[in-house]
């Protein structure tokens, strides 16, 4: 339940009371964690981030995604978070994909984009680094942000070959911005704001200072 959800130490951060829905759905190995959220219509985008409060600098996580709703939304990985109430708030470093952003030019519409970001408050973003990646939705997948320094690690993997990532991408964050925060997931909607919707899926989440288990 949400509140054993929360007994355990998560925190969920969203625009108003009541806009976000989580359940604990069956998937293939176990309860998933399913994250719903609505906008403030006509005001502020669907976003939801569950965050624990513990601090890390270096920082390895990992999340699959069981599933993901064919929208025009956003499922990252939030590390060095700073803690709010509301998500409008945060900054840190996030490992985000985007499903259905087009290629970087109007003559590139490949769907589906990668990046690591340096989010800011009120939503603003940089992107250190930045990938095309088109991901069925109807597949299961693994995403895993590491961070040592300022030197950062995403990848993505089909959840069927774990030897091998389907995407890899390196960047440096050379003002070294954000030295120490919280991990967490983050859903967002990428639409006009007071618009859209968010619906992920998610399991087999894991935060702490360094890969539990390095082996291939």
């Amino acid at each position: 339940t949400v509140s054993d959800f929360t007994n355990a130490g998560w925190v969920l951060s969203q625009m108003a009371t009541a806009l976000v829905t989580t359940t604990f759905p069956a998937t293939s190995t176990g309860n998933g964690l399913r994250v719903q959220a609505n906008p403030v219509p006509a005001n502020a985008p669907a976003v939801a981030i569950w965050y624990q409060t513990n601090g890390y600098t270096n920082f390895y996580m990992a999340v699959d995604v069981a599933s993901l709703a064919d929208t025009n939304q956003v499922i990252g990985l939030l590390a060095r978070g700073s803690i709010v109430d509301d998500p409008g708030g945060a900054s840190g470093y996030l490992a985000n994909y985007n499903f259905a952003q087009l290629g970087d030019t109007p003559s590139s519409p490949r769907q589906g984009e990668l990046q690591i970001s340096l989010l800011s408050t009120q939503f603003s973003t940089v992107q250190l680094a930045v990938g095309e990646l088109t991901l069925d939705p109807a597949r299961p997948y693994r995403m895993v942000f590491t961070g040592v320094g300022f030197h950062f690690t995403v990848q993505v993997y089909d959840l069927q070959d774990l030897t091998q990532p389907l995407l890899q991408m390196e960047a440096d964050d050379t003002d070294s911005t954000y030295d120490s925060g919280f991990c967490g997931l983050l859903s967002y909607n990428r639409s006009d704001a007071g618009t859209g919707v968010t619906d992920v899926t998610v399991d087999n989440y894991f935060a702490g200072q360094s890969n539990p288990n390095p082996a291939t």
